[in-house]
């Protein structure tokens, strides 16, 4: 049962990381009063690698975020 408890606050841990590498930066970025353009995209896309969600989880995000950016939608 130990290992069990140890594995599961390792886990813990690492989201609580993850969570604080995301969102300060995240929030820091949005919360400038600036409009979302190619640059804004960037530096999210930095963010997110960084963050360790993980390369296709970041590529579907930022063309996600291109796509309605080019057409006008955001």
């Amino acid at each position: 049962m130990a290992f069990f408890s140890s594995t599961i606050e390792k886990i813990k841990k690492g989201l609580e990381k993850t969570k604080k590498v995301l969102t300060s930066p995240i929030t820091d970025l949005f919360s400038i009063t600036r409009k979302i353009d190619e640059n804004l995209i960037s530096e999210l896309e930095t963010i997110l690698l960084s963050s360790d969600i993980g390369i296709k989880t970041t590529s579907e995000i930022i063309s996600k975020l291109q796509q309605c950016y080019k057409s006008k939608e955001i």
